[in-house]
């Protein structure tokens, strides 16, 4: 619950005081660490979990070797996606290639990743090319990048964003007979983005917000509200702190 509001400290300071951790507590915090882009801190936490003689498993890795992904640390993601394999003889799953695959594409190192691939024992999924893609189209990647795009197309994906993605990359690679097709079939099949929702609880009971909604029974009435916060805060020239907003 901590972690999953940002507050990494208390969920830390938590996990620290338990006596006996399995290996599900260690997971999950290596997994909270990730989540929130502090690799080294997951690497870390690892690094003190082997301490411990407790085996790492297939959780354990797709959490680390994500983490490490976000964080850029090339280096230490391909040494223990070895070590996964051949010091703890697991067996990578496709989550696992995928996690190698987006750490090398976000790195810039598509060629690598491509090559990563080859040596899969099972066809590469959706996850995999997406990953590759994604890589390609932050770096400027076109060659490799039309080829995981081509894959992708293939799979039809139902999923808006990874549409997006598609033609995105091609809008990058300047192919718009591609992104014209892209957007028909956007159109025709219906696909919409689900809007954002928020839900709070006000003196026991649940209210539910979606984005642009205005059909709330009390709409007008924190629509006042928000306005006079508003003026309120532009009154006093309330600047924000980004420190104390990220904490």
């Amino acid at each position: 619950m901590y972690a999953k509001c940002g507050a990494l400290s208390c969920a830390r300071a938590l996990f620290d005081q338990v006596d006996s951790k399995d290996l599900i507590l260690w997971n999950v915090m290596i997994a909270c660490y990730g989540n929130h882009g502090h690799g080294k801190a997951a690497l870390s936490l690892f690094l003190k979990m082997r301490e411990t003689n407790l085996k790492p498993d297939h959780a354990t890795f797709a959490s680390l070797l994500s983490a490490l992904g976000h964080s850029g640390l090339v280096k230490e993601g391909k040494y223990l996606f070895d070590a996964m394999v051949n010091e703890y003889e697991i067996q990578p799953s496709e989550k696992h290639y995928a996690c190698m695959v987006d750490l090398l594409a976000r790195a810039g190192k598509v060629e690598e990743a491509c090559q990563l691939i080859e040596t899969m024992n099972t066809k590469p999924g959706l996850a995999i090319w997406v990953a590759l893609l994604s890589g390609c189209h932050n770096n400027g990647k076109l060659l490799i990048g039309e080829i995981a795009a081509k894959k992708i197309l293939e799979s039809n994906p139902e999923d808006l964003g990874i549409y997006a993605l598609v033609s995105n990359f091609f809008s990058l690679a300047r192919k718009w007979d591609e992104v014209a097709v892209l957007r028909t079939i956007m159109k025709m099949t219906g696909m919409r983005k689900v809007p954002g929702c928020s839900v709070v609880e006000v003196n026991g009971k649940h209210e539910a917000f979606l984005m642009e909604d205005k059909n709330h029974h009390q709409y007008l009435d924190i629509v006042l509200i928000l306005n006079s916060l508003d003026h309120q805060i532009k009154a006093i020239k309330y600047v924000l702190d980004p420190i104390t907003f990220a904490a």
